[in-house]
């Protein structure tokens, strides 16, 4: 998506712009988040954070506060701070630029179709995610396939991130473990500890997998989409460095949440505390 900005009318009022919505999605609007959400109804009888795993964009499942109901729900964040980056009343081209950066992600919402690339994009560039990661105090290295890698570590915990970058695509993903034979009533409470770090967890979606005997838990933050130009402008450059922060911050919470608890839940031993989950 190409940005465009007015000319720079300093110490003059920006002119009230109304807020793009959009269009058969409910958007909420709290402390710099920006929430689309619009109710789900599944083709099958998977479990929810099977179905989400390879949708492009900020946007998982989750379920509804009393249970039984899915939503698709897209988080974006735009920091409009006064005195920090600039304030959008007086700024014409920062308030211009907040508009568009807005109307793009009421677009991406519109546009949702369960896609799993988001078409004629190109992401960031390695060398600019690697140098946003490093101001947030990672150290990523690159791997053969020019992909990032790096770690979060917690007490008792390390999640081990990747950055895949390819056309149409960009994605963090974090493995939280992979279980052989797992009893279907620990499989149950797994899942809910799981849906229920999901659903609280701004960016980062849990999805599980299971294949056979196989079940496995990743945490992603998947940010293919997101509008970007070659071209950094002010506002362009601190909402990326920012959504890369985010990002980080949202993993870190996967793993404090779910890295250690979900080894106790899969314990043929932990069967009183499996118990104590709720239905």
């Amino acid at each position: 998506m190409t940005l465009a900005t007015t000319s720079r009318r300093s110490h003059k009022l920006a002119p009230a712009r109304e807020r793009r919505f959009a269009k058969h999605w409910s958007a909420e609007h709290s402390a710099g988040w920006i929430t689309y959400r619009r109710p789900f109804a599944p083709a099958n009888e998977q479990h929810p954070l099977t179905l989400h795993a390879p949708w492009a964009g900020p946007v998982k499942l989750v379920e509804s506060s009393h249970g039984g109901e899915l939503f698709v729900r897209y988080d974006f964040h735009l920091d409009q701070s006064l005195g920090q980056e600039g304030d959008p009343t007086i700024d014409a081209d920062l308030a211009n630029e907040n508009e568009l950066l807005e109307t793009a992600f009421a677009q991406q919402a519109e546009a949702f179709a369960e896609a799993d690339h988001a078409a004629n994009w190109t992401p960031p560039p390695v060398e600019a995610l690697s140098a946003w990661l490093r101001l947030g105090g990672y150290e990523p290295t690159e791997d053969e396939d020019h992909n990032l890698r790096l770690s979060i570590r917690r007490r008792g915990a390390t999640g081990q991130v990747k950055l895949l970058r390819e056309t149409g695509r960009l994605r963090l993903t974090m493995p939280l473990g992979r279980w052989s034979e797992l009893p279907p009533e620990n499989r149950h409470a797994m899942q809910k500890l799981a849906s229920l770090a999901n659903s609280r967890c701004r960016l980062a979606r849990v999805v599980w997998e299971h294949r056979g005997n196989v079940d496995a838990c990743e945490a992603q933050v998947d940010l293919s989409g997101l509008p970007y130009m070659a071209r950094q402008t002010r506002r362009m450059e601190s909402f990326w460095r920012e959504m890369m922060s985010l990002s980080m911050t949202a993993l870190d919470f996967a793993v404090a949440m779910l890295a250690m608890e979900l080894g106790v839940l899969a314990d043929d031993k932990e069967q009183e505390l499996v118990r104590l989950m709720p239905c």
